[in-house]
């Protein structure tokens, strides 16, 4: 998948904390396993909503990247 296309893909999903960003890590987490990395995922609910958070590892212990980030969306407001 092209950079942009997984760009646009992410934006266009509500993850909103109403709604959760299960929905978001589940994507990111096919992406990273099409590139070949190795995925850990960890699920759960707060406040009736479901949440996750996602680590990828690089396959040779050698190589390392740390990226921390929100994947959330505050609700925009009145």
């Amino acid at each position: 998948m092209e950079f942009l296309e997984a760009a646009k893909k992410i934006i266009s999903l509500d993850s909103c904390p109403s709604q959760g960003n299960a929905e978001v890590v589940r994507f990111l987490a096919d992406l990273a396993r099409g590139m070949g990395l190795k995925v850990n995922v960890k699920e759960y609910i707060f406040s009736g909503v479901a949440q996750a958070n996602i680590v990828v590892f690089p396959n040779e212990k050698e190589q390392k990247l740390l990226l921390q980030t929100h994947l959330d969306t505050i609700d925009p407001g009145s």
